[in-house]
């Protein structure tokens, strides 16, 4: 009897631990939508917290006005979805070869690339390299630093290692080259990582910004992040985004104030929806990275 009273106080602990910890992860979010819809009187007044006060949806309207958005949203759209497959790409015809016993110094190569995962050139030396490539102000210089990642090589090679090398062995001997091999056989069987990856790229070129901020100096090559963070710095939004608050229910300047809350739900919305769907491939990409004994 002790021991189910104590059993049940620390479940309940447990589980008031993890409500209060949800609630303060989902607060920000609730805060902000409630922020969206409501009056913008109550807005301007900070008086918004958990609940919205009137329903308005001006502050929508005049953000999807605003021509800046549609740009920013298919630059990060066209950037995530190359970055994406070139990253994926790249990542796994790395970390293949690695993951093979008959590769000879696979030693001496991971840990070239161990290396410049705790030390780098630097952000002065990279926006040179970018310069000098003549990859400055262009798409490439979003997408070409990010087709590597030395932590997805690492969780990748793990996988491709525990593939049994009979499966290798038995292909060579019926005559198929390394090409055949890794596209033919090895990628059919190893769907999981190939998610993994892909998904680790994408939303790390979803949220891209310094390097956007360092190299690209046009607007019309500026991602959804670089969009939110002038609009969300500047205090003449009109001037900076091309959004105007004319024709409205309520003042503009008003409504102008209430726009940076409508655009975070509005660039943050896509990931937010995607992201249950895909939460397991996180937790299965752990596992694979783990070290295994």
């Amino acid at each position: 009897m002790k021991k189910n009273i104590k059993t049940r106080i620390a479940d309940a602990f447990i589980y008031g631990l993890l409500l209060l910890s949800s609630f303060i992860c989902l607060f920000p979010f609730i805060y902000v939508f409630n922020n969206s819809i409501s009056d913008p009187v109550y807005v301007i007044g900070r008086q918004i917290y958990f609940i919205p006060h009137g329903v308005n949806l001006d502050a929508y309207e005049v953000i999807f006005r605003s021509p800046s958005l549609y740009v920013s949203y298919g630059n990060t759209i066209l950037y995530t979805v190359i970055g994406t497959l070139l990253g994926t790409i790249v990542t796994l015809m790395c970390a293949y070869p690695l993951s093979r016993p008959r590769l000879m110094g696979k030693r001496f190569l991971t840990m070239l690339f161990l290396i410049t995962m705790y030390f780098s050139g630097g952000m002065v030396p990279m926006f040179i390299w970018i310069n000098n490539y003549g990859m400055y102000n262009t798409r490439w210089a979003i997408l070409l630093p990010a087709a590597f990642s030395c932590y997805n090589m690492i969780v990748a090679r793990t996988h491709f290692a525990a593939i049994p090398e009979e499966i290798v062995e038995s292909a060579v001997v019926e005559g198929a080259n390394d090409y055949q091999i890794f596209f033919g056989i090895i990628l059919r069987i190893s769907t999981p990582v190939i998610a993994v990856i892909a998904l680790y790229n994408a939303v790390y070129m979803w949220n891209v910004y310094f390097n956007a901020i360092l190299y690209l100096s046009s607007p019309e090559l500026h991602p959804l992040q670089v969009y939110l963070n002038r609009l969300l710095s500047t205090s003449n939004m009109g001037n900076v985004s091309g959004i105007t608050a004319t024709g409205m229910s309520y003042d503009s300047s008003l409504i102008m104030e209430q726009v940076r809350y409508p655009a975070i739900i509005v660039t943050i919305l896509p990931i937010i929806m995607v992201y249950p769907f895909v939460q397991r491939y996180f937790i299965k990409g752990i596992m694979l990275g783990s070290v295994k004994g």
